[in-house]
């Protein structure tokens, strides 16, 4: 008992000792501007062919700085800098995803001992990225709708002979997701103010993890590089119906399970109601 009380004790001066420096972290980053050009340089390294060294220097190169820099790209795609509104670090994200297993870690232990300490750990580590993940499927949901809007439009504009670049100004007019929305927008600009396509797609292409970005990505190129862009935009608007059907299906299944679950919550009131009345009446009645 004196050992468990003695390591409840380390761990919430550890605590008290993590936290503060995290908040810390987190203000110093919230002050620092953006640097968007960061993301595009991390996945640049990535895809590099570096020769890796013998020792302590090889290892640090070959693999501490591709993690930095996969987390680097994970985290832009998941949208975690979208929902920070700014550059999101690896170093601080790895940093707050200890500290969720430190106080997941912490409470387990309180409560259900060392197999709740194993567990809280595990669960506090992996939580934050779930979160990202889930919120990120969401968003990518979400944005089938804006993709066939986007799609239809680019169709319609270029058979009319309105440049591309043009017609991406129509799309993100059209389009309802405010993370497509900012981005698109981000795109436009960049095209407009560098005129370089393709850093300017790369960089868009890196704020998100969906298949339909890189899909989207691949049209807008082949429209600057050959300029036909209607048969390519036909058969990914057919792949995108195809998708969406399923995706409403899946919601009216949720819907309906949903309604079931009103439904038997109603039920059981009633059933609540008829069997407080019967016992109220017997009691009325003075049967017992």
């Amino acid at each position: 008992m004196i050992i468990v009380n003695e390591v409840i004790k380390w761990l919430s001066r550890l605590l008290l000792l993590v936290i503060p420096i995290l908040i810390g972290i987190f203000v110093y980053r919230k002050n620092q501007q953006e640097d968007e050009e960061k993301v595009l340089k991390a996945r640049q390294e990535l895809l590099k062919e570096v020769t890796p060294k013998k020792g302590l220097a090889g290892f640090y190169k070959g693999n501490y700085l591709r993690h930095y820099n996969k987390t680097q790209v994970y985290l832009s795609q998941v949208g975690a800098n979208y929902l920070m509104k700014r550059i999101v670090d690896p170093t601080e994200y790895i940093l707050a995803k200890l500290i969720l297993a430190s106080i997941f870690g912490f409470c387990g232990f309180v409560f259900f001992g060392w197999v709740g300490l194993l567990v809280g750990i595990v669960f506090g580590y992996m939580i934050l990225k779930i979160m990202l993940e889930i919120n990120n499927k969401e968003d990518n949901e979400r944005m089938l709708e804006d993709f066939v809007s986007i799609y239809e439009t680019i169709m319609i504009k270029t058979e009319a002979g309105i440049f591309l670049t043009d017609a991406l100004k129509t799309c993100y007019k059209s389009v309802e997701n405010k993370r497509l929305k900012k981005e698109l927008y981000y795109l436009m600009m960049e095209i407009t103010a560098q005129n370089n396509v393709t850093e300017a797609l790369s960089k868009f292409q890196l704020k998100f993890k969906d298949i339909h970005i890189n899909e989207l990505c691949s049209v807008i190129r082949q429209g600057y590089e050959t300029g036909n862009v209607v048969n390519a935009i036909a058969n990914v608007t057919k792949h995108l119906n195809d998708i969406q059907k399923a995706v409403e299906l899946r919601y009216n299944q949720k819907l309906d399970h949903n309604i079931t679950k009103v439904q038997m919550v109603i039920l059981l009131s009633i059933m609540v109601i008829v069997i407080y009345g019967i016992i109220t009446s017997i009691s009325s009645f003075n049967i017992f």
